[in-house]
């Protein structure tokens, strides 16, 4: 009955699903540099504050729509 529990025959016991090389994806040249792109994306998050500069620059583009609102009531004046 101890013959039973073994369904694999013994000369291959415990067959690895994968080879001993493949836990290493990248180069052993150069194995830090992946974690150290990493922070890289972290830096990037400051870059968003310049966003609120955009807004006041906004803020003229009314202006000007609003100047040529008031040339027709201008207009409108003389034909009366």
């Amino acid at each position: 009955r101890q013959q039973v529990p073994v369904p694999f025959p013994v000369d291959r016991p415990v067959p690895q699903p994968y080879p001993v090389a493949v836990p290493v994806p990248y180069p052993v040249d150069r194995p830090v540099p992946v974690p150290v792109a990493v922070p890289s994306p972290p830096v990037c998050v400051p870059v968003p504050t310049p966003t609120p500069c955009y807004v006041p620059v906004a803020v003229p583009v009314p202006s000007p729509r609003a100047s040529p609102v008031i040339f027709e009531q201008s207009v409108t004046h003389s034909q009366r």
